[in-house]
């Protein structure tokens, strides 16, 4: 979006956090080499605008008129799965599977379960992501492929990766899956 701005397709604003006159945002001023912490933030310094770290002094505005018009050009992203509109529109739901994912699965120790807890490693440094089966889906997650298939189209279950015509499912996704929802539990 930086880049729309920078070429003055959109025009921005910024306005005194405290509030005041509100001044024009020169394209130049987009010209960076991050400007995540613009967005992040909504904000920049108006008088060292090149600068990150800078204490922020002014909201940034876009003109709504050209800002619709121009997300409106845009081209359609193609269809999402039910999972994916979830992330976009609970981003809450997003960190929560992002932080499942990095985290370590802690399964019961039961008996039923050694098998599954011997399968909760991360995927093996310089191999890249291990990929997996619909059995070995199913063995992992103790539910039946009907099950998994009915959970995908409600949009809870992780997509596979369709290489040619057959499907495989990351386990690094899988595993968040799991750690999902053993949060739920524990949260309940």
């Amino acid at each position: 979006m930086a880049s729309v701005f920078a070429i003055g397709k959109l025009d921005t604003f910024g306005r005194p956090l405290g509030g005041g006159e509100v001044v024009t945002i020169p394209m130049a001023h987009w010209e960076l080499d991050d400007p995540l912490p613009r967005f992040a933030t909504g904000a920049f310094n108006l008088k060292r605008w090149w600068e990150a770290s800078a204490e922020l002094t002014h909201r940034i505005f876009v003109d709504t008129k050209q800002f619709d018009r121009w997300l409106a050009s845009l081209q359609p992203l193609g269809p999402l799965t039910n999972r994916q509109m979830e992330a976009i529109l609970d981003p809450q739901k997003r960190a929560v599977r992002a932080v499942a994912s990095d985290a370590t699965v802690k399964v019961s120790s039961q008996a039923s379960f050694d098998k599954a807890q011997s399968q909760l490693s991360p995927d093996p440094p310089g191999v890249g992501p291990v990929l997996m089966t619909l059995d070995e889906v199913c063995d992992l997650t103790r539910r039946s492929s009907s099950t998994i298939y009915t959970d995908m189209e409600k949009g809870i279950f992780p997509e596979p990766i369709k290489l040619g015509s057959s499907s495989r499912w990351l386990k690094s996704e899988v595993l968040a899956y799991i750690a999902e929802q053993a949060a739920k539990r524990g949260g309940s």
